[in-house]
């Protein structure tokens, strides 16, 4: 196994306890030597000892002997020395620190400044980075928003990029890149943020999906009016999901193999079907879909908001539509970059 490696604040940390235990035990036996070289009292000795170190400059308090005066550059050259090389330590470490923090929110602002077509999950607790984790396992792009830097320290300990402030306000959201952003998880601590949350967000970004977490299912339809997609209490969530692992635990295993759980590397997944790709105006049977990637089409789900549930061969992919596939999430991932090739030649 490889040894732990240090890292720079720790070494600085136990550097700076070494040279204090260093420091203590000069004074100390520079005290004691005056003690018994010059025959003064144990607190005329600490006296000189600390007016000598601090640099003050106050006279001994008797004439010192060849000896005491070798105790006394000892003291002053070593001692000084060591205060010089600790106090540098310790205004390193602050400056270090500081211009870390400065350095990693400059770095957070480019990353966001750079990203479009991503995610904004607002709040950062619990619930808040299991949506980060499944985020990050999808591999898609997102910023953790946070008025808690606590709770942040555990989002970028994972690696998330981060933006810290009040979710419900404009500036905050502006800053996560809500105007580019694909869609925004209402993940918040109360319903009445979550609430405020949905309709800021929405304002600035008529197109985003938002998703909000609702404690109670009352509070459901005022997120829904402040301009949420989906609304999800995790509750009755959580219930449902227990109710089905005891009365359809198979279903329940393989709809949690479907959605990525598992070692079968198995997804069900959603294909946008853009403009000029190479399956809008085909049929299933004759689209690549089923012939070159193996993926099985569960649903199609229309542009007018229909659900075509498990259609046939004969079935025309039209622009517009979202393929609801099921199959190898190589094989899926190879499907959306090919329509993706497809669109960007097109344009």
């Amino acid at each position: 196994m490889a040894p732990i490696q240090n890292n720079p604040q720790e070494r600085r940390t136990r550097r700076i306890v070494l040279l204090i235990a260093l420091f203590l035990a000069l004074a100390v036996s520079a005290g004691v030597s005056l003690h018994f070289t010059e025959g003064w009292t144990a607190l005329e000795s600490a006296y000189t000892v600390v007016i000598t170190l601090s640099t003050v400059g106050f006279g001994t308090p008797t004439k010192l002997s060849p000896a005491g005066m070798g105790i006394m550059i000892a003291l002053i050259v070593v001692g000084v020395t060591l205060a010089i090389y600790l106090s540098g330590l310790a205004v390193q470490g602050l400056l270090e620190g500081e211009l870390g923090r400065i350095l990693g929110r400059i770095r957070m602002e480019r990353q966001v400044q750079s990203m479009k077509d991503h995610y904004v999950v607002c709040g950062a607790g619990r619930i808040g980075l299991l949506v980060c984790q499944e985020l990050a396992a999808a591999g898609v792009p997102f910023v953790v928003v946070d008025r808690d830097e606590g709770a942040l320290q555990k989002a970028a300990a994972q690696g998330y990029t981060c933006v810290v402030g009040d979710a419900t306000e404009e500036e905050t959201l502006k800053a996560a890149g809500i105007q580019r952003a694909k869609g925004l998880l209402a993940v918040l601590g109360s319903d009445a943020e979550n609430v405020f949350l949905t309709m800021t967000a929405r304002f600035l970004n008529r197109g985003l999906s938002i998703v909000a977490r609702a404690s109670a299912e009352k509070a459901q339809k005022k997120l829904y009016r402040a301009g949420a997609n989906r609304c999800i209490t995790p509750e009755s969530l959580g219930g449902r999901h227990m109710a089905r692992a005891i009365l359809k635990p198979t279903v329940l295993e393989f709809l949690d193999l479907a959605m990525g759980g598992g070692d079968m590397n198995l997804a069900l997944d959603e294909i946008p079907v853009p403009a000029e790709s190479l399956l809008a105006g085909k049929s299933l049977l004759d689209s690549p879909v089923r012939k070159s990637y193996g993926l099985i089409v569960v649903a199609i789900l229309k542009k007018d908001g229909t659900m075509q549930f498990n259609p046939s061969g004969e079935t025309v992919i039209q622009e517009g539509d979202v393929l609801l596939a099921l199959g190898e999430t190589q094989r899926i991932r190879a499907l959306r970059e090919a329509l993706q090739e497809a669109g960007e030649k097109a344009v």
